[in-house]
C-alpha cells in the first residue's frame, strides 16, 4: 500500500488520500510551456507541477511547486512501484525553436517519448497536451491527474459526460479527453497503459467555464502540428544571425509568450529585452554592457521605441468558490 495523507475538504471532513510519492524539484528542474496566455511548468520526472487556467493571473489548477501534491499535479511517465518515486526523464529538450517540450526514457522495457505543449489561441479554449509515443519495446505507462482549484484549496466534482471526464469547482471546469481508460482512486484520475513502437496516445485537458456548454473535442496531432507551425512562422521574422542566436531566440520565445500582438516584432522585442534577457544569465550580457551587442546597435536604427509587453494582468475575473461576494481583488 502507497503512503496515505489526510487533506481536509473545504466543507469539513477528512479524507484519506494516497501520495504519488513525487516531491517537487528545483526550479532549473522545470521546463516551460505556454501559450502566450498562461504557462506550464514541467518537472523532469514528467510531473506538471504549476499551471493557471485560463490566464496568468488565473488561480493555479496545479499548485504542487509551492505546496505538496494535495495542491494539484499532472504526471506522465514509465509506471512505477506504490512506493517508487517517479524517474527523471533521461532526455529531454525543445522541438526546434519552440515551447513544444519531449522528454524520454529508457526504461529495461524500451524507450517512451511524451511530448506537451499548449496550443497558441486567441479566444479558443485553453488546453494542455500530452502525447504518449513509443520509441522502442512496450512500456507501461501511468498518467495520475490530480486537479486541485484555487491553488489546491478546492477539491473539484469528478464525474463522467458523455464518456469524457469533467471537473467541476464553483465557476471553473476541466475536461479530460483521452482514448485510454481512465478510472478514479483516491481524488485522483489515473490511466494505466502500454505503448509500443510508433503507438501514440494523447491526453488533454481543456478549460471551460462551468455554465458553457462543453468544449469540442480536440484534435491532439492537429494541434502538434499547428502549433510548430505557430512557432516557426514567428521564429521566422528575427532578423538577428549573430552569435547567440540560439539564445536570443528562446528567451524572446520565454519573454514574449504573454503577448498576442508579436508575429512581427521579434527584433523590437529583442532591442527592448535585453535588461531582461541579461538577468536570465545568457552569455551575451558582457557584450550588451559594452554596448556592442548585435541587437543593441540594431535597436538604433528601428523607427521609434516598439511595442510595450502586453500586460498580463486581465481586466476580468471571477470569484473562487467560497470567496465573499464583495471581496474585490487588485488586478493592477
Amino acid at each position: 500500500m502507497g503512503r496515505t495523507d489526510k487533506i481536509t475538504r473545504p466543507m469539513g471532513g477528512v479524507t484519506p488520500v494516497r501520495r504519488e510519492m513525487h516531491v517537487a524539484g528545483r526550479i532549473e528542474d522545470y521546463a516551460l510551456i505556454g501559450d502566450m496566455q498562461t504557462a506550464a511548468l514541467v518537472c523532469r520526472d514528467g510531473t506538471v507541477d504549476w499551471l493557471c487556467l485560463p490566464r496568468f493571473d488565473s488561480p493555479a489548477v496545479f499548485a504542487g511547486l509551492l505546496g505538496t501534491e494535495e495542491n494539484g499535479f499532472w504526471r506522465m511517465g514509465p509506471a512505477h512501484g506504490p512506493e517508487g518515486a517517479p524517474v527523471p526523464a533521461d532526455r529531454r529538450r525543445y522541438r526546434g525553436d519552440s515551447l513544444v517540450l519531449e522528454s524520454e526514457w529508457d526504461t529495461p522495457r524500451g524507450t517512451v517519448r511524451v511530448i506537451d505543449f499548449m496550443p497558441p489561441r486567441e479566444d479558443a479554449t485553453p488546453q494542455l497536451i500530452r502525447i504518449v509515443e513509443g520509441v522502442s519495446g512496450r512500456v507501461p505507462m501511468r498518467s495520475a491527474l490530480r486537479m486541485r482549484f484555487s491553488y489546491g484549496w478546492v477539491v473539484p466534482w469528478v464525474h463522467k459526460v458523455d464518456e469524457r471526464t469533467v471537473a467541476v469547482a464553483g465557476p471553473d471546469a476541466v475536461w479530460l479527453d483521452t482514448e485510454a481508460e481512465t478510472y478514479g482512486k483516491d481524488l485522483t484520475t489515473y490511466a494505466d497503459f502500454t505503448v509500443g513502437p510508433g503507438e501514440r496516445i494523447a491526453f488533454t485537458i481543456s478549460w471551460q467555464p462551468s455554465h458553457s456548454r462543453p468544449p469540442h473535442v480536440p484534435e491532439p496531432e492537429a494541434a502538434l502540428e499547428a502549433t510548430e507551425d505557430f512557432w516557426r512562422e514567428w521564429v521566422d521574422h528575427c532578423t538577428y544571425h549573430g552569435p547567440y542566436r540560439d539564445a536570443v531566440v528562446r528567451s524572446l520565445i520565454t519573454l514574449v509568450r504573454a503577448d498576442r500582438r508579436h508575429r512581427r516584432r521579434a527584433h523590437h522585442l529583442a532591442a527592448r529585452g535585453h535588461r531582461r534577457l541579461a538577468q536570465l544569465g545568457l552569455p551575451f550580457h558582457l557584450a550588451a554592457r559594452r554596448g556592442d551587442h548585435p541587437v543593441l546597435a540594431a535597436a538604433h536604427r528601428l523607427p521609434g521605441r516598439g511595442p510595450r509587453l502586453a500586460r498580463v494582468a486581465a481586466a476580468r475575473g471571477g470569484r473562487r468558490p467560497g470567496e465573499p461576494p464583495d471581496h474585490v481583488w487588485d488586478r493592477g
